[in-house]
């Protein structure tokens, strides 16, 4: 209970430093227009970030789902974890250390 109240107001306090640097940084490109925009967009996107699914991430980070015969010992362990709630899709996202080592190998 003491961490999530802890959690939480260091949350606030980063999404308001970041929104202030973002407005500082409007005010001296643009004036007072950007700075406004700035800060609302900060505010706007924390708070609509919970309602973007995952699998559209993962697409646009051209992840591709990862299935059970890719990774068993992963599903297993999922499946023995999540007994209780639904399995979700797993998506793979090659990132470009993996693409690298896979061609010297």
């Amino acid at each position: 209970m003491k961490n999530d109240r802890l959690n939480r107001i260091q949350s606030i306090l980063l999404i308001i430093s970041m929104a202030s640097i973002l407005g500082l940084t409007g005010w001296l490109i643009g004036g007072f227009f950007l700075a406004v925009f700035a800060v609302s967009l900060t505010f706007f996107l924390y708070f609509i970030n919970p309602l973007i699914s995952p699998v559209f991430i993962a697409k646009m980070h051209r992840g591709h789902p990862l299935h059970c015969h890719e990774a068993a010992r992963l599903f297993q362990v999922l499946e023995e974890l999540s007994h209780f709630f639904p399995r979700a899709v797993s998506f793979v996202i090659q990132s470009s250390n993996n693409i690298d080592r896979r061609a010297h190998d």
